[in-house]
């Protein structure tokens, strides 16, 4: 099977990252250098689930409302940080 970039496939194929390792937004960064179109950080996901559980967050919240600020801080921190560096991000955020 030949390489998607060599084919010029890789543009028509999105990436979608499902990990428990990205915590910090350089990993979020460099899995989008990478070509990542998509990150699904689910141990952190679960972590706000336990949290809630434990009473740390509301029990009357939503799973969408506990999960929002979190990958909308992320999204705009990953847009400041190309920004930085001069990269154009259109699509995010």
């Amino acid at each position: 099977m030949k390489d998607a970039s060599r084919v010029s496939l890789r543009g028509e194929a999105g990436l979608i990252v499902e990990s428990g390792e990205p915590r910090e937004v350089m990993h979020f960064c460099l899995l989008c250098g990478y070509g990542a179109n998509a990150v699904n950080p689910y141990l952190a996901f679960e972590l706000l689930d336990e949290l809630q559980q434990e009473g740390e967050l509301p029990s009357d919240m939503e799973p969408n409302c506990r999960s929002f600020p979190h990958a909308n801080a992320a999204s705009s921190v990953i847009i400041r940080s190309a920004a930085s560096i001069e990269i154009r991000c259109s699509g995010l955020g």
